[in-house]
Order: C-alpha cells, then structure tokens, then sequence
C-alpha cells in the first residue's frame, strides 16, 4: 500500500483506520484533513488501531490517514526548561501566539524555539576535532538558564571519528559539529563511514528509555528538607515514590454561598452554576462526580489583585463532590464554607499576605478580608417588561421611567416597615415624620393618595393599587403568603443602582426598622431574613462600612443581626445614608448628636494585627521619632517597649486609623503599600473553625491571573497542593519535571501560575530557571494523558545523562490510568479489576523503572588527574488519586507493589491541623537499608538508632490510645503515661512542620538529627525521674518544654548553639525535680 490509509471508524479518542498494512506499533500518524496527531496502538491486517491525541469531534469515515514512518517522539535540547508544555510537548506560549487562549485542533508548532540562538562553548576536554567519541560524550555546553548548564552530547548509538566542532551562536537546528562514523554504523540509520551532522537539539522515542552504562544501588537520599520525609521514610535518588490523595477535594465552596457579582448583585453559587453550565465546553467525569464548563462568555465578579479589589472575569465554573467541608467563622461573624484545601489570604504578625489551606488555619489567625468595593452601578430603566400582558390600570397610577432614589427610598420603607396586601401597599410606624415621608414619595412617584388608618396598636398609611402591587412584587418585594419578614432581601434593582441610590435604600430601611443603641455608640439592623441580612452585608461593603454579623434565637426563631460600632463607621453609615429630610428622623437625629460630641471612640475591630517586635523595627528604622509621633497622636508605648522600659510589650493592637499616621514617618516602601491597601482591605480574626461532615456538592469559580472572588456568608475573599510544591522547592535534585496528568483546568493554572513564583532556595532565583512543566487537563483527550507521562519521563532522562539529578512529580497517575481504561475499553479488550486493562501493573511498572541513579553512556571527567565518570538520576514521585480515598483500588495497590516509597496522607490528621499530613504508621521506605551507612556518615552513627526508638514510641502510642480510650490516661502507669508525653512531643515538635513558616518550612538534616537526639534526651530523663518517684504532672509541666515545642522555629544555621543550650537547661532542671 501506498503511505496513506482511510478512517473506518470513530469511536471518541479512538479512529480505525483501513489500507494500514505494513504500518507499525506504535507508529505516529496524522488523522483527517486538519491532521490531527495519533498514534497506532493496534494492528489488525490491514487495520490500524490509533489513539488520537487531540479532539476527534467532526471526522468523518472517508478521511486520509497518513503514515510518518516514525514514533511519537519528543525535540530534545536547549529551551526546554523554563517553558510548559502540552502532553506531546507542544509549548502552550507558542500555541497562544498562534491560534489565541484556546487550542485548535491541528495546529503545530515546535517543540524548541527555532529563531533563538545559544551561545555553544565547545567541551575541548572530551571533544576536539580527530578525536573519536561516542553516544553519550560531551560535545560543548550552553547555559540554558541561569542556574543549569546544557550539556549537549553525541546521540547515543552513534560513534565515530570528529571531523568538525564549531564554537559560535546556533538555534538548535544548525549543526555545531561533523562526525564520521566508524564502521560499525551508527544511530538513526547511519551508514558505517557516513558523515552525520550533530546539532544543538536531538530527537528521542517516547516509549523507549535512553540508554545508560550501569544502575547504580539506591544508596544517595534525595533530601527533602521535610522531617517525616528524611528522618523517617526517606526517598533515594534515582528512586520511586507514591503520595495518595482523594479525588473530589477541589478547592470549592458549599452551593449555597453568596457571591458577589460584577453588576452588583449577590447570588448563590448553585444558582450561578446552574445558569452557566451550558454557555460553553462543558466536561463531565462521571467517576469522581466532577463537572465543568469553559465559558463562552466570562461571569464578572470581583477580586483581590495587587492587595486592591478589582472586577475580573471567572472564565469556568465548576461542581464536584466533597465528604468534608469546614465552617470558618470570624470576629465580625462572616463565614466561609469552604473545602479542606481551599486557601484563605492571612496575614502574619510581620504584615505580609500569605494564601494557606484551610485545614491549616488555626482559630486566632487574621484573614484578609474585603472593606469597600468601588462598584460603579448604573441607573435602572423601569420598562414594560415588569408588567404582563393583561395589566389593568383600575385607578389613576403613574410609574417612572427610571429607579431613582426616590424610589428606592421608597421601597427601603417598605422592605423596613410595609406590607404588599393583594390590592394595597400598607406603611406601618408611629413615626410621624416616616409616615408622611412615605405620603410624600407615593404621592411624588406613583401619584396615588394614601389614606391614614389605625392597625391594631400601629398608625399606618395605606396606598390602594393593584398595579403598584404587581410593580413591587415584580421587583422582589415578597407579597401576601411569602412571609416577608423571613424571605425578604435587599432588590437586585437597589444592588444595580449607584451608590446615591442604593444609599437612599439602606436609610429608609434603617429610619423604619434600624435601633440605635442607648450609648449611640451601637447601630443594630435585625430581620428574620438570613438573605437580608447577607445582602445588607453586601450593599455595606460599597461603602466601606466594617459592621458585624449575629444571630440571636427567641422562642425558638432565629433572628438575623447587623452592628455598625464605633464612630468612623457611624459616620460612614450617616454618610452614607443620603435621604433628603434625614434630619427630620428621629434615629438620625440621635446619630447625629453622637457624631458632635467631641468624645473619642475605639473599636477592637480595624486593628492592625502586628507584632509588638514589628513595629519596635519599624520604629527603629524610622529613627525613633518619639515626639513626632506624639504630635501626630500615636503613643508608643502602647504597642511596643521602648529601650529602658520594663513594662510588657504591645499591650494593644494599633489601630488602622493610627497605623497610617505611623507610616506618615517612614520611607519604607512596603508599609506605605500596606497602609494605602488598607483602604480596599482589613484583617478580621478566625473565631472559630468546625468540621461538617457528610457528602455534598460544592462549586467553584476559576478566575485567571488572580485565583480569588469575594464570596462567602458576609463578604470574604476565597480562593479558587503544598506537599507537591515543598518537594520541588527542597528536593535537593539539580531538574524538576511536573507532569499534570488529567488534572483539572483550575488546579493545573493554579499550578502553572504558582511554580513561577516559588523562589529556589538553593540560588535565589525563580523555581522555573531549573523546572520544566507539562500540563494535560481532564478536558483534554484521555489519549495525551498517556504521551505525557512519557514525555516526561524522557525529558527527565535526557537532563539524567548530563550528570543531573532529576525530580519528576506526576499528579496523577490515576487519571492516566482511567485514560487507559477508556481506551481498552473503545479497544473492547477483556477488561480487569474495576474494568481497567489486564496490562496496568505493567504499564504502570514501565513507568517507574525507568527511575534510577546511573552511569550515564559517554566518558567521564578528569578530577585531580583521575577519570570519574558522569552519574545521573531520575527520582519519580508520583500522586494516586482514589476515589473515595479508597487504597484498596487498583490502581493504588499496583502502585504499591512497584514504588519504593509510600508517604500516606491521612485526613484526620489534616482535621486536627496536623501537616504535613503523613501517616507514621501507614507509611513505608523500602531504602532505609541501603540509606543507612549515607545518613550515619552525614549526621552521627546512632542516626538509624535514633529514627528507630521515635517509630516504636508511636507505635506504643497507638496500642496505648485503645486502652485511654476505655479507661482515660489516668489510669494509665506513669512510664505508660511518660511515653504517651514523649510521643505526643515527637508528633507536634518534630513531625508537624508548617510548610509557610519562614524558618520552619525546610529542615537541615544536621538540625533534624539534633531535635530528635534532644526529645529523646528528655524521654530518657523522664523515665529516670519517674523511677525516682517523680509524678508525672510535674514532668508535664516542665520549663524546658517550652523550648523544646519553640526549637523547630530556630534557623539551621546556627541550631548546634542552641541544642547545647537547651541540653545544659534540661540536665539542670531534671537535677532540680529528681
């Protein structure tokens, strides 16, 4: 046959082709007129099995099928790092400037950029011009970025005799260098006496691991800065790891949170998603109960950007299943129902914003949190459409043309203190002033006459139309039988409006069912309306008006409050509310007496939570300008203590009002964007944190460049896996390779946006001048999730054979596999377990073999007169994603039988804020044998010794919690009781590790060695004190404990000093209690 076939059949990813003989596996064609890439996974005759790798919708039966001849194969050479990749390492920058945001099908673009020139410096030690040389040699270098050097080596397979090695500027298909091979042939086809041109870039099958000398035993620990991971399950280099974690747990909100929309409205999550998931690309995955859609058209809401809250488009919507959510509730009584590993902006005691997990956040943490949007509304045209076809005008009515702020002042009355009746609008206060203010407006608006009647014990006035009716019901005023006193909210017509107008709303609905505090110092809303309540909150925020949220049960019904305190935001409040005859209401006469009273107020709320020792350096660095300060009104001594005082430091927190005069005085440039920021933002602290247990649905937006939306019961500002990032930052590896394989569109741009932003702590630069990313999301075939774990893989041993070590992180392996069993299943092969293929352990222990450390090919390098050869590894850390959390699945347990790490993840340590979240009792390292003689030579020979006493302590922990659980720790004997004291310090002192701390985030392994010696010193200790007949209450209660919880908080460098301190204080005190 000729080198083109027909397509028979289509079924999804998955096209038959006809007049295939003699093509072969794995075989890369192109499919259809657009030529789309495929590649042959079956032969059948003349039929050809091919997994397409791009979007098969619209190929029809009848189309060429054409042959290339050659295997998928990746572009190897200078420019892949630095640069992300789709699954068959097509670099989505290069595909944005061609085709735009979205990938079309057929489009081609290289893999490494041709136009770019690198400057190659020959290698004259291993290559000059007449000197044989073989695969794997060095040829000369380039510096691919600035902390990796490429080297660029002679193919593997070819050999032969250097004609030519040019030194200059070259792109990477210009040829560097002329072999001629020797008469054993040489790769790719070449003839014995041939001459090959060599060139910057090479090419390499997929599906076939690249040669090496010899593997070497796994005997070098890839070090992680991670204590569980190091001290306890340690990972070699060239090894292989395995992280689970369930599927299902997106970073998502529970479906009926509010959200604030760009037009200024609040609606619920459910609600938006439900409206949107048909206006665009909508992707179900059916096994773990997730479904998005890619909007045609993006949703505007509102986001913090740059610490300033700003509209933005949320381009996706989402819906999935959770079995977890937490409530987390703050000072002021917003709440967020939020996923575990959804992250909140905090912000610490050293002023700076930090995004952590929710599992990680601790009841006393500060959230950053919206204070005004600068939300520009438009006036509302009152059209014909509010009315249906068969209105009857029964009385004389007249309705404007436009919601202005009469009206909405108006409907504020009647939201407040009215009643919509069938035929009547009822006004009820014993206000005078509010009744005829409601006359007025009738009479100037609508042109109808109220009449004064008397309601049981209220005077009310009553307005008879039946179209006024329809109106207000029209706009979302509940009527007769919808309880208005409980289903009532602010008008999506009042939250559209501009400010002006939606002002006039929140006075008269103040004036009419607002109370002012006896102290005047108090404005309180109450209603029995939770979405009155929330949408009050809302409109509040339009004005930079901090309030808090309560609830308060009588007799059984839940009533829900709104407090504006202290007397800036009073006056914000007065301020806001611009009624025209304001001053002829009593409430606002009360306010206004409170405002010119000349008194001084102070609320707990706009606080600006630093520490005392922040504001001491601020101060400092200011050089100390005491008395400026003092005229400007700010007293030191109240926040922090100035040398030779001896009273305690920072008894009160500094005022945001105060803290913007303190910055008048400082040139430092990030208080000044703190203090300006102040103006969009406050920090509000978490109250409380509860776990809700149970399967529900939960939502999420994803909104490009900025990741976040003010959500949430009361405005917040909520986002859109830290483990993964703390291994490619610490990982002492020289290459990071992250391959996301089928993970969703939200998390893998979270991931895309984030790695960039990781500084490597080992040069300062950013985390990507070592790191390659390629990223395949569920939306994309199930085919290309298949190509990128081998194209990465292959990436990762092409930096191996330079000497490298590499680190390749694949999340998930799961989501390959289920793109395997799509395609067996289309392939209508047996299926196995769970209807994955028979063949998954194979593919699956394909994968992972191909880690390990090596002699690479090539010869090595002179080192003081001796040659040494080149060693490389390639470390593979893969994340299983069951569903359910369920590692009795296939895919887990085939994991299992392959890798040589297993780092267990267990979710009730992540629910009592335990991370990382690794279980010492599931988890396992099948190196710790060959590790053992490194670790005892880095550290100290009892390294292995020490490690082994801390595993059986937890594991006598364990069998001790069943019989606490029967009879309480008190019945327990005291060196029982001292063993559950001692594991209780190895869990929270050593294993708990917070992956945000400046200092705690990485752990010298010299210092993870000495905390570990020191916690088994006071181990040892204590048993020798309770043999003395020392309780154990008093050992419970010792000083020295305090430094032992504090001494993770100590940097590395300088850690010994402190161990010996701390040793000589717990020698000491043990002699004092003994």
């Amino acid at each position: 046959m000729g080198e083109e076939g027909k397509i028979a059949k289509i079924t999804g990813p998955l096209v038959v082709a006809e007049k295939m003989r003699g093509c072969k596996m794995y075989e890369v064609v192109k499919v259809g007129e657009e030529g789309l890439l495929g590649e042959t996974i079956r032969l059948d005759g003349d039929l050809a099995y091919v997994q397409v790798y791009e979007d098969t919708t619209g190929l029809k039966p009848g189309e060429p099928v054409v042959r290339t001849r050659a295997p998928l194969s990746v572009e190897l050479g200078p420019g892949i790092l630095k640069n992300f990749y789709d699954g068959i390492q097509r670099p989505l920058q290069s595909i944005k400037d061609k085709v735009g945001d979205y990938v079309e099908r057929g489009v081609s673009v290289d893999a490494l950029d041709r136009g770019k020139k690198w400057k190659f410096t020959p290698s004259h030690t291993t290559a000059e011009e007449g000197k044989e040389v073989a695969g794997g040699d060095i040829l000369g270098v380039v510096q691919e970025s600035k902390v990796i050097k490429h080297k660029i080596l002679v193919p593997p397979g070819l050999r032969g005799r250097l004609l030519e090695l040019r030194e200059g500027d070259f792109t990477v298909d210009e040829t560097i260098a002329r072999l001629q091979t020797d008469g054993a042939g040489g790769a790719g086809g070449a003839r014995g006496g041939e001459e090959v041109e060599l060139k910057l870039m090479q090419k390499w099958p997929v599906r076939k691991g690249r040669p090496y000398k010899e593997k070497l035993d796994p005997d070098v620990p890839l070090l992680t800065g991670q204590r569980i991971n190091d001290t306890f399950f340690p990972i070699a280099k060239g090894g292989t790891g395995a992280i689970p974690g369930g599927f299902g747990t997106g970073k998502c909100v529970s479906p009926d949170t509010p959200v604030m929309l760009a037009d200024g409205t609040v609606r619920k999550m459910r609600e938006v998603y439900d409206e949107n998931k048909e206006n665009g690309e909508k992707v179900r995955n059916t096994d773990s109960h997730e479904e998005y859609t890619a909007l045609k058209d993006a949703i505007g809401v509102y986001s913090l950007n740059d610490g300033r809250l700003k509209e933005k488009g949320a381009n996706t919507v989402y819906k999935g299943k959770t079995d977890v959510l937490y409530r987390v509730k703050t000072r002021t009584g917003k709440t967020a129902e939020i996923t575990p590993i959804h992250k909140l902006f905090t912000v610490t005691p050293d002023l700076e914003i930090k995004e952590v997990e929710c599992r990680a956040l601790n009841a006393g943490d500060y959230l950053v949190m919206p204070r005004r949007i600068f939300f520009k509304g438009a006036v509302q045209r009152l059209g014909s459409e509010l009315f249906d076809e068969e209105r009857v005008c029964d009385e004389a009515v007249r309705i404007p043309n436009e919601f202005d702020g009469d009206f909405a002042e108006f409907l504020g009355l009647v939201i407040g203190d009215g009643s919509v009746k069938p035929r009547t609008v009822e006004f009820y206060n014993n206000d005078g002033a509010l009744r005829a203010r409601f006359e007025e407006l009738s009479k100037s608006l609508f042109g109808l006459t109220a009449k004064q009647e008397r309601c049981n014990t209220v005077e009310c006035s009553v307005v008879e139309s039946s179209v006024l009716v329809r109106l207000l019901r029209r706009l979302g005023v509940p009527g007769t039988g919808e309880k208005k006193s409980s289903s009532c909210r602010v008008p999506d017509i009042v939250m559209r409006s501009p400010d002006e107008v939606a002002g006039r709303f929140v006075g008269a609905y103040f004036a009419s069912d607002g109370y002012v505090g006896a102290g005047k110092n108090e404005l309180e809303l109450t209603t029995a309306s939770r979405e009155m309540q929330l949408s009050v909150s809302y409109l509040l925020l339009r004005f930079g008006i901090l309030h808090s949220l309560k609830e308060r049960v009588i007799e059984g019904k839940t009533y829900y409050r709104i407090f504006v305190r202290g007397k800036e935001e009073i006056k914000r409040f007065y301020e806001a509310c611009s009624l025209p005859v304001k001053s002829e209401f009593e409430k606002f006469k009360r306010i206004k007496e409170y405002l010119a009273d000349g008194k001084r107020s102070y609320t707990a709320v706009d606080i600006v939570p630093a520490s005392a020792e922040f504001f001491k350096r601020a101060y400092e660095e200011m050089g100390r300008p005491h008395a400026e300060l003092e005229r400007l009104g700010v007293n030191t001594s109240n926040y922090f203590r100035e040398q030779g005082e001896r009273r305690e430091q920072g008894r009160e927190r500094m005022s945001v009002r105060t803290f913007k005069k303190f910055c008048e005085l400082s040139e430092n440039a990030r208080l000044r964007w703190v203090a300006e920021r102040l103006d969009y933002v406050f920090y509000d602290e978490i109250t409380e944190i509860e776990e809700i247990k149970g399967v529900k649905d939960v939502y999420d937006f994803v909104v490009p460049g900025s990741h976040n939306f003010v959500a949430g019961f009361g405005p917040m500002i909520l986002h859109n896996t830290v483990m993964q990032h703390q291994l490619a930052r610490w990982a002492d590896a020289q290459v990071i390779v992250y391959i996301g394989c089928g993970e969703r569109g939200n998390e893998m741009t979270e991931v895309l946006e984030d790695f960039p932003k990781l500084v490597d702590p080992y040069s300062g630069e950013s985390l990507m001048e070592r790191s390659t990313l390629i990223a395949n999301t569920s939306n994309m075939p199930v085919a290309a999730r298949e190509a990128s774990i081998y194209t990465g893989i292959t990436i990762a041993e092409y930096y191996r054979d330079m000497g490298y070590d590499v680190a390749i992180q694949a999340d998930s392996t799961s989501r390959w596999a289920e793109a395997l069993r799509e395609i067996s299943g289309r392939l209508e092969e047996m299926p196995g377990e769970e209807g994955y293929p028979a063949y998954l352990a194979t593919r699956l222990s394909d994968f992972y073999e191909r880690a390990g450390r090596v002699k690479t090919l090539g010869s090595g390098s002179q080192v003081q007169g001796r040659e040494e050869e080149r060693v490389g590894s390639v470390t593979v850390v893969g994340a299983v994603s069951p569903p359910g959390g369920d590692f009795s699945e296939p895919v887990t347990q085939n994991t299992l039988r392959v890798v040589g790490d297993f780092w267990a993840l267990d979710s009730s340590l992540a629910d009592r804020r335990h991370f990382p979240a690794i279980s010492w009792l599931r988890s396992y390292s099948l190196y710790l044998g060959a590790l053992q003689e490194w670790f005892e030579k880095a550290t100290a020979p009892d390294f292995t010794e020490q490690r082994e006493k801390m595993m059986g302590l937890l594991q006598k922990e364990a069998e001790l919690q069943e019989i606490v659980q029967l009879v309480g720790a008190d019945a327990l004997p005291a060196r029982e009781r001292g063993t559950l004291e001692v594991a209780r310090m190895i869990r929270e002192d050593f294993l708990q590790q917070n992956a945000y701390h400046e200092v705690d985030s990485f752990c010298s392994l010299e210092k993870q060695y000495l905390m570990a010696k020191v916690i088994l010193q006071w181990y040892e200790g204590a048993m020798q004190a309770i043999e003395s007949g020392v309780d154990v209450e008093r050992l419970e209660r010792m000083r020295i404990k305090d430094a032992l919880s504090r001494m993770k908080y100590v940097p590395s460098e300088g850690f010994r000093e402190r161990f010996e301190q701390i040793q000589q204080e717990m020698k000491d005190e043990f002699e004092e209690i003994i």
